[in-house]
């Protein structure tokens, strides 16, 4: 898709952010079953913010990948 290098740290950035949205997800699931909902949205904030950073670095990519590709169509 794109250089190695690159797409390795991208692999890697992705993967740290999953591990992130993760253990947010867990505590929020401990401070809900603790009645503490407060801090429940602040996590599930916390997972929104991570997924919505996932989604933005693959869409990139997958737009890097489709422009070089119809770049190299010419």
């Amino acid at each position: 898709m794109i250089n190695e290098p690159i797409n390795d740290q991208i692999r890697t950035m992705v993967l740290r952010k999953y591990e992130k949205l993760l253990a947010s997800c867990e505590r929020s699931l401990r401070s809900i079953e603790n009645n503490e909902i407060r801090m429940a949205i602040g996590d599930l904030d916390f997972v929104k913010d991570n997924l919505e950073e996932i989604q933005y670095i693959l869409r990139d990519v997958v737009n890097q990948h489709e422009y070089i590709k119809d770049k190299n169509k010419m």
